[in-house]
């Protein structure tokens, strides 16, 4: 995972994306916010709006349509960071759009928490069992998942280029930094899909053998 930049929108889609989410906060509640939120999504995802808001994720992959958290396999899912299923207020926001494969989405699905920063317990707001969050939790915390627009993933991930090619937590431990990092590499998946290792140690491979030999050994020191 790198930091991405988000480019704007063209001002229709915007105002599409505006008028789409007042139908949402609209609902009486919040539950029937959430159920809203999901059942609308699956209808409005294929109105002309939203070919903009793919045209412009894929400008944000790092290469021919790569999936924004993996940065391996094809984006193919306009993928809420934050799930609708909890944050219906963000439904039909650009800033919680990333491009996903589904190898990555599938596992994360609605999985969602926030870290208290007075505690720094993790609280768990993924719904179960098919209920819905009752309440809205945008007050309760700092969210966990990292956000690759807002945060720099440099900050927070070490990867090993010696021996495992995996991800660990760069933060010190029993930090709020370290559970974001840490949270994140659990619900990505992504130090378990021994594919992902061997392709970041290919690339690993690739610009080694690009670089003059002076800073080979210095970027391996």
């Amino acid at each position: 995972m790198i930091q991405l930049t988000r480019p704007d929108l063209l001002p229709a889609t915007i105002n599409s994306l505006h008028q789409f989410q007042i139908e949402v906060n609209g609902q009486p509640d919040y539950p029937t916010c959430v159920q809203f939120a999901k059942t609308d999504w699956e209808a409005k995802k294929r109105t002309v709006a939203f070919n903009d808001v793919k045209a412009k994720l894929i400008q944000m992959c790092s290469g021919a349509e790569r999936c924004h958290y993996c940065e391996d396999s094809k984006a193919d899912e306009v993928e809420h960071i934050l799930p609708k299923a909890v944050y219906p207020n963000l439904c039909y926001e650009w800033v919680n759009y990333f491009y996903s494969c589904g190898t990555c989405n599938s596992p994360k699905k609605s999985q969602c928490a926030v870290i208290d920063p007075v505690t720094f317990t993790l609280i768990d707001l993924t719904p179960q069992s098919g209920r819905t969050v009752q309440q809205n939790p945008t007050a309760i915390g700092i969210t966990a998942i990292i956000d690759p627009v807002i945060d720099n993933p440099m900050n927070y991930f070490f990867l090993d280029i010696k021996d495992t090619f995996s991800f660990s937590e760069y933060p010190e431990p029993n930090t709020i930094e370290y559970k974001r990092a840490k949270y994140t590499l659990e619900i990505l998946r992504l130090n378990e899909r021994v594919y992902l290792n061997k392709a970041r140690k290919k690339s690993y491979e690739i610009r080694k053998r690009s670089m003059p030999s002076t800073l080979s050994k210095a970027f391996t020191s």
